[in-house]
């Protein structure tokens, strides 16, 4: 028994060494921070293609006011997960960010909306308990600062904000 025992210890330690993490599920869609972008203007497009390429991270909805840009950020999304061998991919789409704000399955949102909208929508995203990458500018008063942080805290999300080329 103990010999039995010890032969099954000592192969299930050497078993993860020997089988790629990926065929035991690490690198499973739903192991994965799923995020919707809202906003898929140009910068939008860019913060697609740069979320995408994180291994921790799946694009799996896109939201924008105007019809051209969310077929544009929806095909980009579903050209990338299939040129990376995947077969079934459906991306959702969403004209109004509250639509998508509801959605329980969306851990996080990246947001490239005009600059004055920022505020508002990572706000609502935070009391929706969405974690929240948004643009600089984050907020344009203090008002509008205090709000986010107080939602922020609120919360417990996590909030990020680019402020790259900046000096």
């Amino acid at each position: 028994f103990l010999k039995s025992a010890v032969r099954s210890g000592v192969g299930l330690a050497i078993l993860p060494t020997i089988i790629p993490a990926r065929l035991l599920g690490a690198d499973a869609p739903n192991k994965k921070i799923q995020v919707a972008q809202i906003g898929c203007g140009r910068m939008g497009r860019s913060d697609l293609g740069n979320v995408m390429v994180q291994p921790l991270a799946r694009m799996v909805a896109v939201c924008d006011l105007d019809a051209k840009r969310v077929v544009a950020g929806k095909a980009m999304v579903e050209d990338y997960y299939r040129s990376r061998g995947e077969a079934d991919v459906n991306v959702k789409t969403f004209h109004d960010y509250h639509d998508l704000l509801k959605s329980p399955e969306i851990d996080a949102v990246v947001i490239t909306v005009p600059d004055h909208s920022h505020a508002l929508i990572a706000i609502e995203a935070a009391i929706a308990g969405k974690h929240v990458y948004v643009q600089k500018p984050v907020t344009y008063s203090i008002a509008e600062a205090i709000g986010l942080r107080r939602a922020v805290e609120a919360t417990k999300i996590i909030l990020q904000t680019g402020s790259q080329q900046r000096s």
